[in-house]
């Protein structure tokens, strides 16, 4: 799923008019903490939604059609995920008490998803690893995108990236892709379980 706003790579212009190259998770990133700030509520009622549910492209659409400014000049064209990542990242930045509240969870035996291709494998991948493997996912939550300390974390997940892996799946990891995810994951596991 898709909405549409105008991401890529983008270009800003610096006070003397040099162009400079913003990498599209930092694009993602800024407009993640802008949305959280600017509708604590609809980005509340985007991360509660059903992965993969009508209601979750719905709501990201509005969330981010409603606070255009969020954009900054950039060319935002992300997938639903991309910008349910964005804003998980940034509520946790906001409530940082709740990735202490996942690295005290007790690892539970993976369960491979049973889905090989598309979003759905990679939401089921997510959940996998988040719930194997709560502490590196901490980790990997906190490591600063695109660096090596963020390889190093991703890493870090281990056997966990294998046992997780689905029989027959062929996946070229997309560290950032699935970064998105497993934030998204992260946060409704943590926040869901919170609410009750």
């Amino acid at each position: 799923m898709r909405v549409i706003v105008g991401i890529g790579a983008a270009c800003l212009a610096s006070a003397g008019g040099a162009q400079t190259l913003v990498s599209k998770q930092a694009q993602l990133s800024q407009l993640g903490t802008c949305l959280v700030s600017q509708a604590p509520a609809l980005s509340n009622k985007l991360l509660r939604a059903p992965f993969g549910a009508p209601g979750e492209r719905d709501a990201a659409t509005t969330l981010v059609r409603g606070h255009r400014h969020c954009i900054r000049g950039y060319s935002v064209s992300g997938h639903t995920g991309e910008i349910r990542g964005a804003v998980a990242e940034a509520m946790f930045l906001r409530q940082p008490g709740l990735l202490d509240t996942l690295a005290t969870r007790a690892s539970v035996p993976a369960v491979r998803p049973a889905e090989k291709a598309g979003r759905a494998f990679l939401v089921g991948y997510a959940k996998c690893l988040v719930a194997a493997r709560p502490k590196e996912t901490v980790a990997f939550l906190r490591s600063p995108v695109q660096t090596v300390g963020e390889k190093q974390a991703f890493l870090g997940f281990g056997d966990g990236l294998k046992t997780c892996m689905p029989e027959g799946a062929e996946y070229k990891v997309d560290i950032t892709d699935l970064r998105n995810h497993i934030a998204a994951v992260a946060y409704m596991a943590v926040a869901l379980s919170d609410a009750k």
